[in-house]
């Protein structure tokens, strides 16, 4: 990272989590408050005149951290060009309430219910913080990241400019896809995941070769995977026995969680106008065919990229390409719409404002009033 800590400041924060949510994510409601980390990376170079500053949040899925998208970092700045309509402004990689070092924050505090929902309100409440509306603002979500990141183009309609999941999950695989009950897993899927998700180790010669032989891992690129074992690293004692900053037990959690909160999230697609672009492994099969048909009905701007040589994990396997895309898709979103956000605003007078009101208001009126004689109205 010390290339790119010569270009941009880094601050790792804590920000308390959203307080609105499910009852049974702490052990004591109305005492326990939650919190979350995060690493916000400022630019230290100033753009250039006619450049556009575009701000990222990045999302993490099930089980992973804030650093697996370090890698990202390093790729940009490498290949986002001075001549680019558009360079990096602020970059934020969040932890979860229940992962990485907010979960280091809220251990013993942790119930059983973390709702996917509310960890996109934590990420709203993160970017209110620290971008601002008059920029360009993007989310980048993967799996439940990017479950997440489609929540947030829900809870902040207006906020970001652009909305980009990699294999989102809407619909899994379970054993009833009815999305107003609890999700229900198979046991022996419950098994693989818990196999899955060792949390505690004699030594550092078992913890790698877990990470490499025994866990979700095993194909992720080696410097996304080695500094997924440096994070995540906890000594317990001077044998040399360790632990890993997410618990075995959170880590299950996340597979039991999605539902019934994916019936609001579903329920509410359509209401989403920010722009989506959304990656789908083309050898993936984490979830069923109904998931992409989910996002193909009921969100309106949507273009689905799919990927051919992508499976579930694509954004830690094959990280180059996902890059490649992601860069590809801010280009053509700021090709499309740099004439109008170049425009800078600028402060009005007081009669300037006055003008200004009179001006939309006739314009939201004429819109919104009708003399359509055959409408209902209310009598006054």
């Amino acid at each position: 990272m010390e290339k790119v800590l010569q270009d941009f400041k880094l601050e790792t924060k804590t920000l308390e989590a959203a307080s609105n949510r499910k009852p049974n994510s702490v052990l004591v409601p109305g005492i326990d408050v939650l919190h979350v980390v995060y690493d916000l990376y400022k630019n230290v170079r100033k753009l250039a005149q006619e450049q556009i500053g575009v701000n990222l949040l990045f999302l993490h899925g099930s089980g992973m951290n804030r650093v697996i998208w370090e890698y990202y970092l390093i790729k940009f700045n490498e290949l986002i060009s001075s001549q680019s309509q558009w360079g990096l402004n602020r970059v934020v990689f969040l932890d979860q309430v229940t992962h990485g070092d907010s979960a280091e924050l809220n251990r013993f505090k942790l119930g059983v219910d973390f709702d996917w929902s509310d960890g996109a309100k934590d990420a709203c409440r993160v970017a209110l913080k620290e971008f601002n509306q008059q920029e360009v603002n993007i989310i980048v979500g993967h799996s439940m990241g990017g479950h997440q990141a489609l929540c947030c183009g829900v809870l902040c309609p207006d906020f970001f400019n652009l909305i980009i999941p990699i294999e989102p999950v809407l619909i899994p695989h379970v054993v009833s896809n009815d999305i107003r009950a609890k999700t229900i897993v198979h046991s022996r899927f419950f098994n693989a995941i818990w196999n899955k998700t060792k949390d505690t180790f004699n030594n550092d010669k078992d913890f790698k070769q877990y990470m490499e032989k025994g866990s979700f891992y095993t194909n992720t690129h080696p410097w996304i995977r080695n500094r997924i074992m440096e994070f995540e690293r906890v000594p317990l004692d001077s044998t040399g026995k360790l632990r890993t900053k997410i618990s075995q037990d959170q880590n299950t959690l996340c597979y039991m969680t999605l539902n019934p909160g994916a019936a609001w999230l579903i329920s509410n697609l359509k209401f989403i106008t920010t722009p989506v672009y959304c990656m789908l492994g083309g050898i993936a099969n984490w979830t069923p065919t109904e998931n992409k048909q989910a996002l193909e009905n009921e969100v309106e701007n949507i273009t689905i990229d799919v990927v051919g040589e992508g499976d579930h994990l694509m954004n830690l396997e094959i990280p180059d390409v996902i890059i490649g895309k992601i860069l590809k898709c801010i280009d053509s979103f700021m090709e499309e719409n740099y004439t109008k956000l170049i425009i800078k605003p600028r402060d009005m007078s007081q009669e300037e404002r006055r003008v200004r009101f009179e001006e939309v208001y006739d314009e939201f009126c004429k819109e919104r009033i009708t003399d359509y004689t055959k409408s209902r109205v209310a009598k006054l």
